[in-house]
Parts: C-alpha cells; sequence; structure tokens
C-alpha cells in the first residue's frame, strides 16, 4: 500500500484545481456559457463565532442576495442566544 503524506497531497490536488481553473478561465470557453438566473438562497453555516465569523462573514453574509446565514456551529453556549437573535437562527440549526 503506498501512503501520501497530507502535504503531498495537498500540494497535489491545489495544483490540479489550480490547473483547472486556469483552463476553464479562457474566454472561448466561458463565451457560451449561460448562467442561470436563480432566485434560490443557499443557506450557510458558520463553524466557530470568533472574529472571522463575527467581523467579517456574517455581516458580509447579511449583504448578499443569494446567500443567508441560517446555522452556526460554537462550542461556547453563550453565544447561541446573541447569534440566534441577530441571525434569526432557529434552534435546530445550532
Amino acid at each position: 500500500m503506498v501512503t501520501k503524506s497530507r502535504r503531498k497531497f495537498l500540494k497535489t490536488s491545489v495544483t490540479a484545481a489550480g490547473s483547472s481553473v486556469l483552463a476553464l478561465n479562457s474566454t472561448e470557453v466561458w463565451s457560451n456559457v449561460i448562467i442561470p438566473q436563480s432566485k434560490k438562497v443557499l443557506g450557510v453555516a458558520l463553524v466557530g463565532l470568533g472574529y472571522y465569523s463575527r467581523d467579517l462573514l456574517a455581516p458580509a453574509l447579511q449583504r448578499t442576495k443569494r446567500c443567508k446565514l441560517t446555522g452556526i456551529v460554537t462550542g461556547s453556549p453563550e453565544k447561541i442566544p446573541v447569534w440566534q437573535s441577530r441571525y434569526g437562527i432557529k434552534d435546530s440549526n445550532v
């Protein structure tokens, strides 16, 4: 059995993903693509309610048209009521 280190796996994965994005960045490929205008909203759950979620991600989600903060994951129970009242998060999504 061949084993790979996590570092080698990530390096290979990132390289492959980056190559794919660069290849799709061609004008010829994207000129015939029609992007559907969906009315659906994507529900997003934030994991960890520290600075990054509180001050950057959650406020940014409030400004989007197609995304909504619908769930949280936290190890600090005292933060739950604050987030629920501020963002209308249901008990079932905590």
